[in-house]
């Protein structure tokens, strides 16, 4: 029913008169305005019923659960914000016991659902294993070392994730068998019937030779006294190969240090401190010395190494032109100018960084980033360090160093990569072949060839034991196989699912692949062979995420963070690691962890 206001007896003079063209619109549970030209009307966000709803405490308790996990305790901590909680509800509860409780309830609750999505899984997980450290500000204070493991495995929609399921303090730190146990220990508390297939652990987790001779038969002993092992521990420890390229890179950078060092500050003389702006320096280096002056001078973050190979990619641009201001600047002569035998070294430095600055943007830049496709990038490291070693320069006694580490990398690695590799359908055999006859040979590599289809025929064998899926044909004479009638029948051969698969023709190169889904396609002709490979291109060959891939510091705990309970550590971290967002697959990014955690 509509009211005019004008022959509402009740009606207030003293209201705006905008309120003159509408109507009021009476109804249930609240009213409205109509409109009296146009018969639109003019609704509130909420209904009188809506706006008299007490306040969600509940849900205000979560809130700030999740505000603490993104941020830390120490949010909580001020006074400002205890008050401001409790002028805005008094019956909102600020304090540490009840956010503690609160944040054992979610975490709690988030555990079960990672458990239900990890048992949806296959027969194995992988896991990878980063040692972090809390720093302590007093120097008669030992840093706290933590391990943070990771499980990587593909789920039941077939897209590829990696959720952290631990982080423990070590008691012992320097005690192999102890790091074993605690490792162990993170598998045990998931409380899945999972065995494990392989395990990659960072430099800092192997960071003397004692530990990295000796780590594989202590995990392996372990978690096969726990009944926990995969493939007989064919995969048991591997190298992170991100740690393994960035130590290549600092030991060559190491080599000119004092010539990045005049490279970037005579960068910032140029940009900060000399009587030419730095406009007049790109003015003459595009007049004077024909330069393009697009690209501009930039000096490195001492922290990452890529900014580093800018950097000199930069100055080897502007050559002529920092040389020419040289001869007009006397502080930058004396101070920052370069020699010849210097430029040189840059320019040596800079072919040798180039490789390893593109595979390693290939690693962070790729949508899939599952084991198939770092094989072809550890070949193409092998293969540089392998002729650069071979000249006759100032770096070649620090490639050779590097080379014995890496072909102990590619003795241990190289298997379960070229697996992966062969499990592409646009490699196959094909890639391995190429690869393998350049590094060993032609008459040695069949042999390094057969040894890898070997191993997969092995692998398969597993996951045949529980299913009858291993042949491409089915025996349809089966009942009458001893029938009279089929005396003189010759079934045809029979071949298994790996063969067909390895004889069948290889996809184009240049296919823009979604590697997972297809091998889900083949799960429901091929499903053991499917499983296989979903186990396999889970396999963690690196241990950093995309963001800390050029980082040569440490994974250091903040100081807010290193001094909690190892418990509530645990727990915020792995917290922060679940409910994190995920990117376009479904993958947790681990990159907005590392940017809240790291200093």
């Amino acid at each position: 029913m509509l009211l005019d206001k004008g022959e509402d007896k009740d009606y207030e003079s003293d209201e705006s008169d905008i309120w003159e063209g509408f109507s009021i619109l009476k109804r249930v549970g609240g009213s409205t305005n109509s409109c009296n030209r146009c018969t639109s009307r003019l609704d509130s966000f909420h209904s009188d019923a809506e706006s008299n709803a007490g306040p969600d405490h509940n849900g205000a308790r979560r809130a700030l659960a999740m505000c603490i996990i993104k941020t830390g305790l120490s949010l909580v901590e001020g006074i400002a914000l205890q008050r401001f909680v409790h002028d805005l509800n008094p019956l909102i509860p600020v304090s540490h016991f009840t956010l503690d409780r609160d944040l054992m309830s979610l975490y709690g609750r988030e555990k079960n659902t990672l458990h239900c999505i990890i048992s949806e899984t296959s027969r194995g997980l992988s896991f990878a294993v980063d040692m972090w450290r809390s720093k302590e500000t007093r120097a008669y204070y030992n840093d706290d070392i933590y391990l943070c493991v990771t499980a990587c495995f593909v789920d039941a929609a077939w897209k590829l994730q990696r959720r952290i399921v631990g982080f423990k303090l070590m008691e012992f730190p320097n005690d192999v068998t102890s790091v074993a146990e605690t490792i162990a220990l993170c598998f045990s508390e998931l409380k899945f019937d999972k065995k494990v297939i392989g395990i990659t652990l960072d430099n800092d987790t192997l960071n003397n030779v004692e530990y990295e001779a000796s780590m594989p038969d202590s995990l392996k002993t372990v978690l096969h006294d726990k009944c926990k092992l995969l493939w007989d521990g064919e995969f048991c420890q591997v190298h992170c190969l991100t740690d393994i390229l960035n130590s290549a890179v600092q030991a060559g950078l190491e080599l000119i240090a004092d010539i990045i060092s005049k490279i970037r500050h005579g960068i910032r003389y140029i940009t900060y401190h000399s009587a030419i702006s730095v406009d007049a320096f790109y003015d003459f280096a595009k007049d004077i010395c024909h330069l393009d002056a697009t690209m501009k001078l930039r000096a490195d973050l001492v922290v990452t190494w890529d900014s580093t190979y800018k950097m000199l990619c930069c100055a080897i641009h502007y050559r002529d032109a920092l040389t020419y201001f040289a001869s007009t600047d006397e502080a930058f002569l004396s101070k920052y100018h370069l020699s010849d035998d210097e430029w040189n070294k840059v320019a040596i430095m800079e072919k040798f960084l180039k490789p390893l600055y593109d595979i390693t943007c290939t690693f962070i830049s790729t949508k899939f980033k599952t084991a198939n496709l770092y094989f072809l990038g550890v070949y193409k490291v092998y293969r540089l360090l392998e002729v650069t070693k071979e000249h006759d320069n100032f770096m070649s006694a620090m490639v050779k160093g590097i080379k014995v580490k890496f072909d102990k990398y590619w003795l241990e690695c190289s298997p379960i990569l070229a697996c992966a590799a062969v499990l592409d359908p646009r490699y196959k055999l094909n890639l391995i072949r190429y690869c393998f006859n350049k590094v060993y040979g032609e008459a040695d590599s069949i042999q390094h060839i057969d040894r890898v289809v070997a191993l997969l025929h092995r692998l398969l064998a597993e996951y045949n034991k529980s299913s009858c899926s291993s042949l491409a044909g089915t025996d349809v004479v089966g009942y009458h196989a001893k029938d009279d009638l089929f005396d003189d029948y010759a079934p045809q051969e029979q071949i298994s699912v790996l063969d067909w698969y390895l004889e069948s023709p290889a996809m184009d190169l240049n296919t823009d692949l979604d590697i997972l889904e297809f091998w889900s396609g083949m799960c429901k002709c091929y499903p053991d062979l499917a499983n296989l490979a979903r186990d396999i291109l889970a396999v963690p060959i690196s241990t950093v995420a995309s963001k800390s891939a050029f980082s040569t510091q440490g994974k250091i705990l903040n100081r807010h963070r290193g001094r909690l309970s190892p418990d509530l550590l645990e727990m915020l971290v792995c917290l922060h690691d679940w409910t994190c967002p995920k990117d376009k697959n479904g993958m947790i990014t681990l990159s907005f962890y590392h940017h809240n955690i790291l200093k």
